[in-house]
């Protein structure tokens, strides 16, 4: 702990603060895709937008129109949610690590919702008529193609489950399928 103190003392901009107490610190307690999704969302869009400012002088001003410009250029709601996560566990630490008197986000609301993202609460499900013109469709694809999608429906597997699996983990006498890994795009 002191040597995090001593190497935040350091530390002059939201960039240098990312790479050398934040993200290690995270490392320690996230999976391999936390730490990879948390990285990707610091290098795509935290760090083009804030990362040369001082920490103690970025506003909430600041971070909440780069929420807003994350949201106004189309990226799905999961996505703004994620750069908000990540910026209110940055300044969390920051501020814990007296490294900054107040913590910006304290001032900066979630982001809410585009309206033409609002959906019921219903999920979005395929009509049985709608399966049976796919499966209809299918019989003209590639086997592989069919077994793929009639796995992805009959199971309601998801698809980096469904990626994942290995011939290992379909049991043919019980007739049963063991789902036990999720394959990622990490890069």
């Amino acid at each position: 702990a002191d040597e995090q103190a001593a190497e935040a003392a350091k530390i002059l901009t939201l960039k240098q603060y990312g790479e050398r107490v934040f993200m290690p610190a995270k490392a320690v307690t996230m999976s391999e895709n936390g730490r990879a999704s948390y990285q990707g969302n610091l290098d795509r869009t935290i760090y083009p937008a804030l990362g040369a400012f001082k920490l103690p002088d970025i506003t909430s001003a600041q971070i909440s129109a780069l929420l807003l410009d994350i949201q106004a250029s189309g990226k799905a709601h999961a996505t703004v949610i994620k750069a908000y996560t990540i910026l209110h566990s940055l300044f969390k630490m920051a501020y814990l690590g007296d490294m900054i008197p107040k913590n910006p986000m304290d001032k900066v609301e979630r982001p809410k919702p585009r309206k033409d993202e609002i959906q019921g609460a219903e999920p979005q499900a395929y009509t049985a008529a709608e399966i049976k013109q796919l499966f209809d469709i299918l019989d003209a694809e590639p086997l592989k193609w069919r077994a793929l999608v009639h796995l992805l429906i009959d199971t309601g597997i998801r698809r980096g489950e469904c990626c994942a699996l290995k011939w290992e983990d379909i049991n043919y006498a019980e007739r049963s399928i063991h789902v036990c890994r999720n394959a990622v795009k990490t890069t």
